[in-house]
């Protein structure tokens, strides 16, 4: 049986290392660093290079890359126009 802890650490490194170099192609082609991240999500995961296959945690990493999405895309954005959102 395969250590989960490993599992887990090697994981982390691979989205570490891809996200690092999705986002350092993105900055040097001036586009935002949200595209990369997205970017290197969507080539390594169960539905690109398959590098990262289901079981090793992945959809835990997955829920937790939509939180850190929601939270870079609303601490980006302005923020004057929503107190007339309800009204």
């Amino acid at each position: 049986m395969a250590d989960p802890t490993a599992t887990i650490f090697e994981v982390s490194l691979i989205l570490i290392g891809g996200a690092f170099v999705a986002v350092s192609i993105c900055w040097k082609l001036g586009l935002p660093s949200v595209l990369g991240y997205l970017v290197a999500g969507m080539s390594l995961g169960p539905s690109g290079t398959e590098i990262l296959t289901e079981g090793a945690g992945i959809d835990q990493f997955a829920e937790l890359g939509v939180v850190f999405l929601l939270f870079m895309l609303a601490s980006t954005s302005r923020h004057h126009g929503w107190s007339s959102c309800g009204e």
